[in-house]
């Protein structure tokens, strides 16, 4: 036989194996932590009136008109930005019927405010490693 090969039996590496094979299995509350960062990420931005990419939204004619700020009419659109978590995702999401209108520009100027910017994205990441090095402690 050639090459080399190296066993390592040492108990608490094998207990951080379990308990990292137990955190990838359930990474609920890694993922409910993500889910309730992307929603506050989310409402900074109606308080910014930017974009996940960092784009000042088109200021809509009402704003315009009456000085108020965009997209937060009622604040209707603002307050229906729910955190969701589960089977491997998290996310946000808006509950009003004309959510998409506004994020999609359909009959007016685009202004999404759902999606993850840069700070998102590492943040999560944070999470995860942060649940990770837990796990092989």
């Amino acid at each position: 036989m050639t090459g080399l090969g190296l066993r390592i039996d040492d108990r608490r590496l094998r207990a951080a194996v379990g308990r990292l094979a137990a955190a990838l299995d359930d990474p609920g509350a890694a993922l409910d932590e993500i889910a309730r960062r992307l929603a506050a990420s989310t409402d900074r931005r109606f308080a910014e009136e930017r974009g996940p990419d960092g784009a000042r939204w088109t200021p809509s004619l009402r704003a315009r008109r009456e000085g108020g700020r965009t997209l937060d009419d009622s604040g209707r659109l603002r307050a229906s930005i729910a955190a969701f978590a589960g089977e491997g995702e998290a996310g946000v999401a808006a509950g009003t019927g004309y959510a998409a209108i506004h994020q999609l520009g359909r009959g007016v100027p685009a202004r999404p405010f759902l999606g993850l910017d840069d700070d998102d994205r590492s943040a999560a990441l944070a999470v995860l490693r942060r649940a990770v090095e837990r796990a092989v402690r």
